[in-house]
């Protein structure tokens, strides 16, 4: 659960973190108590299946 502002912090530093790998530009990151909504912007390219399981 996302509850504490130092998880939620860290958690959208790490999606920032893979998304340079990617070259995924980050618009919005917005979390929830138990879900993260996050708007980014991509490459048409981009395998998406990969991008959400690293």
């Amino acid at each position: 659960m996302f509850t504490s502002n130092e998880i939620i912090d860290f958690l959208k530093q790490k999606i920032h973190e893979i998304s340079e790998t990617f070259d995924v530009e980050i618009l919005a990151i917005e979390c929830d108590v138990d879900h993260v909504h996050i708007l980014f912007k991509a490459k048409p390219t981009l395998h998406i299946p990969k991008y959400q399981r690293t």
